[in-house]
């Protein structure tokens, strides 16, 4: 159980700290920098606490854990390395809180292979890639971080990535606040994407997440963009002021979209085109500046008891769309129901 405290540590070929077998013990105040490697590793069954340290310019990860490796890192600055700030692998279930993971050449805080854990109230900003990834088969739950700034998206899921995704705000990064590929089905509640160039939220591949209680606001592109095969299913989420729709469903995408709010936004508040399918429950779309809700291609589904107020027009439909429509209320709309079938 070493303790090491207030150390300078430059320059070493390949470790700065490394851990092994099941050490434990604290890593404390240090300044680690210039490794050929890694800055700190930690690898077996080692569980050390990294509390405190300043961790930059290394020529990989900042931090690693692998193998079966725990413990906890915490009010760490991980700075300008050049792979990942913080980089959890394996079988690893390690607590990351209170960290800065920032200008690193990939991603802030990368999860991988089956690791778990929890990743809470990190700051993670202009990464050169994105701001966290969680891939394979990784089931952390990745709550109260504030992600900025990132390359190409803020917070991304791919694989057969799980866990949890809550109360994170995501902003002003190149492509999405939100991504979510492959299989890829965490629980998705309460986070705030704003100010993305392209989308709050990305469904993509085979998804089939619950998306509850978020918000999507202010983004370059849509709110929410459900693509390919896609099926999620969307409750009492707001998508407001958006450049284009407040959602936007491509492909063959579905899924469930209930309860939720759209309003403000540049185009459509439900925006549905290709061979998509969605269900469209007791949503409210208001004030957007084409229709409330929007058919094109050869889409369908069902539209049922939605709210449809103040838009140019209350649902519009395509010639070749033929969607069921049911029970919907319609008000000061210029055109409240425009089908072209």
């Amino acid at each position: 159980t070493p303790t090491f405290v207030d150390n300078i540590i430059t320059d070493n070929d390949q470790l700065g700290i490394g851990y092994w077998g099941s050490a434990t013990g604290i890593a404390r105040g240090n300044r680690v920098t210039g490794s050929g490697l890694h800055g700190i590793a930690v690898n077996d069954n080692a569980a050390p606490l990294i509390e405190s340290n300043i961790v930059t310019d290394n020529e990989q990860d900042g931090l690693i854990y692998r193998d079966n490796a725990g413990g906890e890192a915490r009010e760490n600055e991980f700075l300008r390395n050049g792979l990942h700030g913080i980089d959890v692998t394996d079988d690893a279930n390690v607590t990351l809180v209170g960290n800065t993971s920032a200008n690193n050449g990939q991603v802030g805080i990368r999860l991988s292979g089956n690791s778990t854990g929890s990743v809470r109230e990190n700051e993670i900003i202009e990464n050169s890639l994105s701001g966290i990834i969680i891939r394979n088969d990784a089931t952390p739950t990745v709550e109260s971080n504030t992600v900025q700034g990132s390359e190409q998206s803020g917070i991304v899921y791919f694989g057969n990535a799980g866990g949890i995704l809550r109360y994170n705000q995501s902003m002003e990064n190149g492509y999405h606040g939100i991504g979510l590929y492959d299989n890829a089905n965490p629980i998705v509640m309460g986070n705030i994407c704003s100010d993305n160039e392209q989308v709050g939220m990305r469904f993509s591949g085979e998804v089939i997440a619950v998306a509850t209680d978020n918000e999507c606001t202010g983004n370059g592109l849509s709110g929410i963009s459900v693509r390919e095969s896609a099926q999620p299913t969307l409750e009492n989420n707001v998508s407001n002021y958006n450049t284009n729709s407040g959602i936007s469903f491509y492909g063959n995408a579905g899924g469930v979209v209930r309860g939720n709010t759209f309003l403000g936004n540049g185009s459509h508040g439900i925006h549905v085109t290709d061979e998509a399918a969605p269900l469209l429950e007791a949503n409210t779309c208001t004030v957007n500046v084409e229709a409330g809700i929007a058919y094109f291609g050869s889409s369908g589904g069902q539209a049922i008891d939605n709210v449809l107020v103040e838009n140019r027009w209350g649902i519009y439909i395509a010639a070749d769309a033929n969607p069921t429509l049911g029970n919907n209320t319609f008000s000061n709309n210029v055109t409240d129901l425009d089908d072209r079938r």
